[in-house]
């Protein structure tokens, strides 16, 4: 026998192998395996299998396959690989590469599947809400199908969607099956570890649970690894790389938190954990859950479509939805601070008294977000990237994009002069203020600085959770499914901040932003309140409860429709980039007209220079692509992979 083989890097001509007898029957297309080249090792993919080879005339010498890169053999998983490259208009090994710190150049063992769990089938708690037992069942009776079936569980936050996945895990886990549960960031797969752990010790079951993600040890990710060789029942919990490997016992997806932009990835080719997921599920007929207070525009609609199961829990399994009010920051004059209201000082010293906690939202780290001389108004930028410098209390300036820094300037960089005002408010100038205001309270602060530490993150989170914390300060990271039962105060410093963003659904991303923190206050307690602090009225203003998203929803539609953005188009943001500005304008012109001669009906929109058009030196301009298929928008990338352009050609296909 021999195998067709293309590695993951470097060459990419597709190379003939000969396979040995004694892994051959372990082999299939999609195995991903260890081969000879001149005198190293490298890793390979099999995208082909054949009794005989294409050296009929003895032209070039047949070496053998090593052996096996990856134990894991899973029947569909060139299939997929195939699907989602074609998706992202990309070679199925560049999506392996991705997870090639798993694989193993020494020969990986083959795994006879022996092992299964001892877990009873159970039924449902009793202790649920009748809306949660109405969803478990209408779950469950999905999952018997053992089929694809996609489903998504639409439940307002506090409803309860956790004890609802932990059902669902359970019946997949007692048919030997495995889960994989996806979130949106690393804190959160730590949390939701714990929260399963401590689920299924309580019920006296013990489960094998892993995560794959950045912030655990290479030791973990290996011994994850193995389990999925295992084909023992059990849950991986990740962010990214879980739906990339091979996973031929899974019984089940759960998606998390469906509507977050966390499941982006930044470099490219970019890729959607949520697509990657759905065409994972696709692939190997398996069921998936897509599960959120405030589902995705454009999952709405796709679940609409295409008739998936929809299942709604509309009321909080404990406490009360929060009386929502909005303060305008611009029409009180006299107060200690303009960033905090009277009212919001207030409702905070009530929660002080009270023994309560108050969580105060600013998506903006730092301490000013930039410094401006009050005489010639200059401001202090990067000289790497196209942004000010941002004023961090006891780093100095910085540069968020490149990590520039610099001390506190005093003087003006132009004019020389001393008159330099500190503009705008981040979440250190925000504790700082709060401190003066309540000098007794115990304020903790949660943004990218402090959390990037995850397992410290973890304990924080928890210490909040038991009441050690008064006030907690924070950026997006605590709008993201945690549960602090004593939270009964929400303050949102600036609420139109985020709506000031140049993308067409800037205003989904803000309300639903809104609306989740919103959810924290209130879970475990039947008063509670969320002020919304702005400086601008707009719009998405009149949608602020739960009740109201749908409405919002239908609100959107109207004018994506009207300017064909998704999900009534399909979108790819081009993006080139070059060291010299003047080689990125005639680059990015090229991409143009290379795409104008494709004699396909889409849309081009600029080219057009960014907000931040240059980080770390690196210039970039961008080009919008809009068509009606997927298929016409992978053939137009694939043309300008054809092409030989000085500058980096990239790409993100907008999935939201």
């Amino acid at each position: 026998m021999y195998a067709l083989v293309q590695l993951i890097k470097g060459y990419q001509k597709i190379l003939t192998y000969s396979v040995p007898e004694t892994i051959a029957a372990h082999l299939a297309i999609g195995s991903i395996v260890t081969v000879p080249l001149q005198k190293r090792i490298e890793i390979g993919l099999i995208v082909d299998l054949q009794t005989t080879s294409n050296n009929k005339e003895g032209r070039f010498t047949i070496r053998s396959i090593i052996g096996l890169a990856a134990s894991v053999q899973d029947q569909q998983y060139y299939t997929f690989l195939q699907r989602a490259a074609q998706l992202y208009a990309i070679t199925p090994r560049i999506l392996v590469r991705k997870i090639q710190g798993l694989l193993t150049k020494n020969q990986a063992t083959i795994v006879n599947p022996t092992q299964t769990l001892d877990l009873p089938a159970s039924s449902i708690s009793p202790s649920l809400s009748i809306e949660q037992q109405i969803a478990c069942e209408k779950i469950k009776n999905e999952l018997i199908k053992k089929t694809y079936t996609p489903m998504l569980l639409h439940g307002i936050t506090g409803s309860g969607k956790t004890i609802v996945y932990l059902q669902a895990i359970e019946y997949v886990l007692t048919q030997q099956k495995q889960v994989l549960f996806l979130v949106p960031e690393i804190g959160l797969a730590i949390h939701m570890a714990q929260v399963f752990t401590t689920y299924f010790t309580n019920a006296g079951k013990k489960i094998p649970i892993y995560q794959i993600h950045a912030a655990i040890k290479s030791k973990d990710r290996t011994d994850a690894w193995n389990f999925l060789s295992s084909h023992q029942a059990g849950i991986i919990i990740g962010i990214h790389l879980p739906t990339l490997l091979p996973t031929p016992n899974l019984g089940l997806i759960i998606v998390d938190e469906e509507h977050d932009s966390g499941y982006q990835e930044q470099r490219h080719p970019r890729l959607h954990t949520r697509e990657i997921a759905h065409l994972k599920a696709q692939t190997g007929l398996v069921p998936i859950i897509f599960g959120s207070a405030t589902p995705s525009i454009q999952t709405l609609q796709t679940a609409q479509e295409r008739s998936w199961k929809i299942i709604n829990l509309p009321i909080r399994f404990s406490g009360a939805p929060p009386i929502i009010e909005q303060v305008c920051l611009l029409e009180e004059k006299k107060r200690p601070f303009f960033w905090v209201s009277s009212r919001l000082q207030e409702e905070i010293q009530k929660r002080l008294d009270a023994k309560e906690q108050s969580l105060i939202f600013l998506n903006r780290r730092g301490f000013s977000f930039f410094i401006q001389c009050r005489d010639c108004g200059h401001i202090f930028q990067c000289p790497y990237c196209s942004v000010s410098l941002t004023l961090h209390q006891t780093t100095g300036l910085a540069c968020h994009y490149c990590g520039y820094k610099k001390p506190e300037p005093t003087t003006c960089g132009v004019c020389q002069k001393h008159n330099l005002a500190k503009k705008g408010i981040g979440t250190q100038q925000l504790v700082q203020i709060l401190q003066k205001l309540f000098p007794l309270a115990r304020i903790e602060r949660a943004d990218l600085d402090t959390t990037k530490n995850k397992q410290a993150w973890g304990k924080t989170a928890q210490s909040i959770a038991e009441g050690a914390v008064d006030i907690l300060v924070g950026t997006q990271t605590i709008t993201k499914g945690y549960h602090f039962p004593s939270v009964t105060l929400v303050g949102v410093i600036w609420a139109d901040t985020a709506l000031a963003q140049p993308q067409y659904n800037a205003c989904e991303k803000a309300l639903q932003q809104l609306l989740q923190v919103a959810g924290r206050a209130g879970r475990a307690k039947s008063k509670s309140l969320v002020l919304i602090q702005y400086c601008a009225k707009h719009p998405i203003f009149s949608y602020l409860h739960e009740e109201q998203y749908l409405d919002f929803v239908t609100y959107e539609l109207s004018f994506r429709k009207m300017l064909n953005y998704p999900p009534f188009a399909k979108v790819a943001e081009i993006e080139v980039q070059h060291t010299d500005e003047l080689t990125v304008e005639k680059d990015v012109s090229r991409v143009k007209r290379i795409l104008q001669q494709q004699n396909e009906s889409f849309t081009i929109l600029g080219p057009a220079k960014p907000i931040v058009h240059k980080k770390q030196n690196i210039h970039f301009r961008t080009l919008l692509l809009k068509t009606n298929s997927y298929t016409k928008l992978s053939n137009a990338l694939y043309a300008l992979q054809e092409n030989t352009i000085q500058s980096s050609v990239t790409w993100t296909i907008q999935p939201v």
